[in-house]
């Protein structure tokens, strides 16, 4: 009985790699690595893995890291005020101004200082969470049934998998964490600040130049960047190739 199990599951485990082929060509003749829809889509249910709900450990710690980054970047923004007042102490003289610019520039330097400190530890302890989930996830997956079999061995559309849970889950957790959340939100309120303060200063025509350059960058940009993210899959590929050797 046993050997009648076995069997069966071997012949499932063709029928599916056989499977897995045609569509593994398929999808190689149809998609090639970059910035397009199909990396919004996959980007998205990694997310929903990442963070389920809003109540989640990892969703509180975002907003959290959200919340500390705009706290830092209004410190370095107050920061950036305190030269022009220390000028305008020692122009004048003014002994009793400049303690009190002194003061002021000590506090805002500590205050960017404690934030910078504050958004890194939120950051790296999201990262752990991060990639604790997706690891978790990838491994219910891949130790169900004979799935493991099948992909070592049967199915040739997925080169090495255990990198792909390790340091694959690793790097990507780790510079979502680091660069890509807290900047992703602080950025647009940042754009908007400055814009305001730009027009107010130069009336419109200087933040219509700033848009037609960034318009031009991003297109620049998307033309360069979508070689190199295919060049930059090919490699980490072949990477995972001869660490699997």
């Amino acid at each position: 009985m046993e050997r009648v199990q076995l069997l069966t599951a071997l012949e499932q485990s063709e029928q599916r790699s056989s499977e897995a082929k045609k569509d593994g060509a398929n999808r190689t003749k149809q998609t090639t690595p970059g910035f397009d829809r199909l990396f919004a889509k996959r980007l998205w249910r990694i997310l929903r893995v990442m963070m389920p709900s809003l109540f989640k450990a990892t969703s509180l710690l975002l907003i959290l890291l959200l919340a500390l980054a705009i706290g830092e970047e209004f410190a370095v923004y107050f920061t950036g005020l305190v030269p022009s007042q220390f000028y305008g102490a020692l122009t004048s003289k003014d002994s009793e101004g400049f303690k009190t610019v002194l003061w002021k520039a000590a506090i805002c330097i500590l205050a960017v200082a404690l934030g910078k400190s504050f958004v890194q530890f939120v950051s790296g302890w999201l990262h752990v969470l991060w990639r604790k989930r997706i690891t978790e996830h990838l491994h219910r997956g891949y130790c169900r049934d004979i799935v493991y079999y099948d992909l070592n061995v049967l199915d040739p559309t997925l080169d090495n998998p255990d990198q792909r849970i390790t340091q694959d889950v690793e790097r990507f957790t780790d510079r979502l964490s680091d660069k890509v959340a807290s900047k992703l939100i602080i950025t647009p309120l940042t754009v908007v600040y400055y814009t305001y303060r730009c027009w107010e200063s130069v009336g419109y025509f200087g933040p219509l130049l700033i848009y037609i350059y960034f318009l031009l960058g991003v297109v620049v940009n998307k033309l360069i960047m979508s070689p190199i993210v295919n060049q930059v899959y090919k490699q980490e590929k072949l990477e995972g190739f001869s660490t699997c050797n």
